[in-house]
């Protein structure tokens, strides 16, 4: 049985079984149980008996979170600043399934442009082959004006993808399964089993890989989820195998990704995938976590989800300068339950979505500020991201001085954003006196009064080859 027949199968008997204990735990109140969470961190229900919320997406003001209902068509509104959850439903849309499929209201994503261009987006399926995206008007939290920007998507009972979300480049992303055939992920002429690219209206942007195409890469099975990096851009999408070999892609426009010829590990860099598990996991939702609000080792480092599991598991990306990554770690754990989307929220908490609520992972313990944060080793003439976190408002530095030598740089990260982070791309100069050493990194915050506040330093060793892993398999 594959990974989407195993999520089909189960997702009636789960249903039952997740809508009593989201009961049992709206009563007790307080932070959840978990097998799995680094000291110092807690979780709480911030929607309580949702109703399969598949995917979830914040304004870009913060102002409140939109969510979909897999099963029943609504579209939900969750006033961030009130705490509340809007007591009539922003939308209802078609949302075809026979309830045991894959089919339904599946992707939500906002308008970067928001509130402005108060536009939500979603992906749904009208019938039992053919899905939609529908784009609504937000006039006091109702979606009005329902417009379907593509339609005709084809859908099958499995693999439909279904995920979509905005770019920093501002176009719209939507995977599509290969809906159960797995040729056509190698066909450039069909649409199913690719990651997409279109406009805010639907249209093909003309810098698309493939003229005339939405096709942005293709010889994908059945993604569901994916981030951009805040600093660098670069896309990370969740592909889950058939029986083995789920993976984490690092996706590059116009590439094939190599479903279903290629699975895991091949040698191929063009090809592999970041992180491969041999084991079942079904690798869901994900992001970059990019706030002040957790220690700094957690700065810019990938957490995704997996369904079958109830993990949200956590690598450090590595390389010039996310090009690899290290074996995943569990960072959370909860017994029997599942995961569906990851969001960084306004508050600069992680949130994710299970089949009965929404939830949000704080740390509890004190965070001294500013602070610097790096990982891995970085290598000449490669680019590495250098991050201060601090206070918000603050303008942040970094200063680099090497033990012994004269190397000394003063770089400016400009000010640091609503949720604590100042981060900008640097490249270590092609210089092979610099092989070996150590730079010594600290972080310079100036507050608006003038007054600087220097971090302790922190060390980062400079190799001339990058030393990182590649398609590293997690067990």
């Amino acid at each position: 049985m594959d990974n989407g027949a195993r999520v089909c199968t189960t997702t009636r008997m789960l249903r039952a079984a997740h809508a009593a204990l989201g009961a049992l735990l709206l009563l007790v109140g307080g932070p959840l149980p978990v097998s799995a969470l680094p000291p110092g961190f807690a979780v709480e229900v911030v929607v309580g008996a949702a109703a399969f919320p598949s995917a979830f997406a914040f304004a870009p003001d913060g102002s409140r979170l939109y969510y979909t209902e897999r099963f029943t068509g609504q579209i939900r509104v969750y006033d961030v600043a009130a705490g509340a959850l809007l007591p009539a439903p922003f939308a209802t849309v078609p949302a075809f399934t026979d309830g045991a499929d894959e089919r339904g209201l599946l992707g939500i994503a906002v308008d970067p442009g928001f509130p402005s261009e108060p536009f939500v987006y979603v992906f749904h399926h009208v019938a039992p082959d053919a899905a939609r995206i529908t784009r609504f008007t937000d006039i006091g939290n109702l979606g009005t004006a329902p417009t379907a920007i593509w339609d005709a998507i084809p859908a099958a009972r499995i693999h439909n993808g279904g995920y979509i979300g905005f770019g920093p480049d501002g176009k719209l992303y939507v995977t599509v399964g290969e809906t159960g055939v797995a040729s056509h992920a190698q066909n450039p002429g069909v649409v199913p089993g690719k990651l997409h690219r279109i406009n805010r209206d639907g249209t093909v942007p003309p810098d698309n890989p493939f003229p005339g195409s939405s096709i942005w890469s293709l010889g994908l099975r059945n993604s569901f989820g994916f981030s951009f990096h805040p600093v660098t851009g670069s896309l990370f999408l969740s592909e889950p195998g058939p029986t083995t070999n789920d993976e984490i892609n690092r996706i590059v426009e116009g590439q094939n990704y190599g479903w279903p010829t290629q699975l895991g590990c091949t040698g191929d860099p063009a090809s592999d995938p970041l992180l491969v598990f041999p084991r079942v996991t079904t690798p869901n939702g994900s992001v970059i976590f990019a706030s002040n609000r957790y220690p700094a080792e957690y700065l810019h480092t990938l957490l995704f989800g997996e369904w079958n599991t109830g993990r949200i598991q956590r690598s450090v990306l590595l390389g010039s300068p996310d090009t690899a990554a290290l074996a995943a770690t569990t960072f959370l754990e909860l017994p029997g339950d599942n995961l569906l989307d990851l969001k960084l929220g306004p508050d600069g908490l992680l949130w994710f979505s299970t089949p009965t609520s929404i939830r949000r992972v704080r740390y509890t313990l004190p965070l001294s500020l500013p602070r610097v944060a790096s990982h891995g080793a970085s290598a000449i003439g490669n680019r590495l991201i250098l991050s201060v976190l601090g206070t918000a408002g603050d303008t942040a530095f970094v200063v680099l001085t090497s033990a012994g030598t004269a190397f000394l740089r003063l770089i400016g990260l400009g000010p640091i954003g609503p949720l604590g982070v100042a981060a900008r791309l640097v490249e270590i100069p092609p210089d092979p006196t610099l092989a070996g050493r150590t730079v010594l990194l600290r972080g310079l915050t100036i507050d608006p009064a003038g007054q600087g506040t220097l971090t302790d330093p922190v060390g980062l060793a400079i190799v001339e080859t990058d030393p990182s892993p590649h398609c590293v398999a997690t067990e």
